[in-house]
């Protein structure tokens, strides 16, 4: 390599394309086995060796749900605790109603600016309002942009 860099120390360009070529030939697939065993050379076989296994590979197969259930008993997977289903159940209007009494007065919660006082004092028109933002928060899986 040494002496490669001299000879094309003037030749960069050239010298980047004899490098990139052949990193290209480390990568390139060669020889596929197909199903019988047999060893193949040729683009189109390898490709098409290549088609079946992924469509193989991501075939559809319609499964029951009694073998779900029956995977999923042998698997043993650890039960969901009580607590842990607690957390991801809908929030009710006492909890809003809760977190907002919670707030420290003279203090703004977010970006909004806007005090616990507020909030305190409007909680009967926002309480439903909040509790409703919250909830579609965790259906979704997704927070406004506004929070962000």
């Amino acid at each position: 390599i040494k002496q490669n860099v001299c000879e094309n120390a003037n030749k960069p360009g050239r010298w980047l394309a004899w490098k990139l070529k052949k990193q290209a030939e480390k990568r390139w697939i060669t020889k596929l086995q197909n199903e019988q065993g047999e060893i193949c050379y040729q683009e189109e076989m390898k490709r098409n060796i290549i088609q079946k296994f992924y469509e193989e590979l991501y075939k559809e197969e319609y499964v029951t749900e009694e073998k779900v259930i029956n995977c999923l008993k042998k698997a043993n997977l650890p039960r969901i605790s009580e607590e842990k289903r607690l957390l991801n159940r809908r929030i009710n209007l006492e909890e809003v109603t809760w977190a907002i009494n919670k707030q420290k007065n003279n203090k703004a919660a977010g970006p909004d600016a806007l005090p616990a006082e507020l909030y305190k004092t409007q909680q009967e028109l926002l309480g439903n309002r909040l509790l409703k933002l919250f909830n579609e928060v965790l259906d979704k899986a997704k927070i406004p942009k506004s929070w962000k």
